[in-house]
């Protein structure tokens, strides 16, 4: 039986390409369900880095979360992303799972909830756009927008 997953992407090398190319590309692992507004952040890391792009997407979807994760990074790397000891390095594409309905787990390579769910702006606006679900609705309660502009000259649609 599918479960919903949402995706939180992010980009700061040519956003207005990539995002919309990995909305598309999220089609093969899943029923896009629905996307968020894209919302403009200022990046986390060096100084100097390009603004980023940040979205959230919900997939109705059958893959397991480690193996929904690989493919991710598939697309990822197939969309130009180069991995780096950089943690904060601009990329062309970032797919992250935040949160998966049913499936919690705590693993070296993913753990969902995301811890960020509540931390990041950047993801949990996006996520609260879309209508994330009744488990996170607690979300809105701790959403402020500071420090996040919705990017109204560009969107991803269904």
């Amino acid at each position: 039986m599918p479960e919903t997953a949402f995706i939180a992407i992010g980009s700061n090398i040519q956003p207005e390409e990539y995002i919309p190319k990995a909305v598309e590309r999220l089609r093969d692992v899943g029923q896009v369900v629905a996307v968020s507004h894209v919302y403009r952040t200022e990046p986390v890391g060096p100084p100097g880095q390009p603004q980023y792009c940040n979205a959230a997407v919900a997939i109705e979807t059958d893959i397991p979360p480690l193996d929904l994760r690989l493919r991710l990074r598939t697309i990822e790397a197939d969309l130009g992303r180069v991995r780096s000891a950089d943690k904060f390095a601009p990329r062309t594409i970032d797919l992250d799972i935040v949160y998966y309905t049913n499936i919690t787990m705590n693993r070296a390579e993913l753990t969902l909830p995301s811890v960020e769910l509540i931390s990041a702006d950047h993801i949990r606006i996006p996520l609260i756009d879309i209508g994330a679900s009744r488990q996170i609705e607690e979300l809105r309660d701790h959403s402020s927008a500071g420090g996040l502009d919705l990017r109204a000259d560009f969107c991803c649609c269904v």
